[in-house]
């Protein structure tokens, strides 16, 4: 397959599937992003390069430690699921966070984020029903909530 045309289907792909993702430094500094990364940061500036990941994802104060370290010893990706953002006009949206390294490139670290707003919106979903059920039956529910990709 031509390159150019490899490129831009990924690149297509990343798009329409809303992720967004940053490089960052040990410092952990944003390097780069791609244009859908500002829209799930804390921050509304749209000039992110070198900004500190923590300024934009206060999630992830508290970590920071764990976050350098992967950049020397890539076990396993660092993740954090169902990040929860309220936008101004009072919708509710949900993002799983992961960061990896790229050791490839350095002491660089890769961050991901994937919108599961519809996911978490349909699990929300199920569990209330689970819970309405329960409670016509004047059963306690037991176990986990009935998740939609089991």
């Amino acid at each position: 397959m031509d390159k150019e045309l490899e490129a831009w289907v990924h690149a297509h792909v990343v798009k329409k599937q809303n992720i967004a993702y940053a490089l960052v430094d040990e410092q952990l500094r944003i390097l780069a992003s791609n244009e859908a990364l500002p829209q799930w940061a804390v921050s509304s500036s749209n000039n992110i390069i070198e900004q500190l990941l923590l300024e934009l994802f206060p999630e992830l104060i508290g970590v920071e430690d764990i976050l350098r370290q992967l950049v020397y010893d890539p076990d396993l990706p660092f993740v954090l699921p169902q990040i929860q953002r309220s936008l101004p006009n009072g919708d509710t949206r949900y993002f799983n966070l992961e960061i990896e390294p790229l050791p490839q490139f350095g002491h660089v670290l890769l961050v991901i984020i994937t919108d599961v707003t519809a996911q978490t919106h349909l699990e929300q979903q199920l569990q209330q029903q689970q819970h309405e059920l329960s409670l016509q039956d004047g059963t306690k529910l037991s176990g986990p909530p009935i998740r939609p990709d089991a």
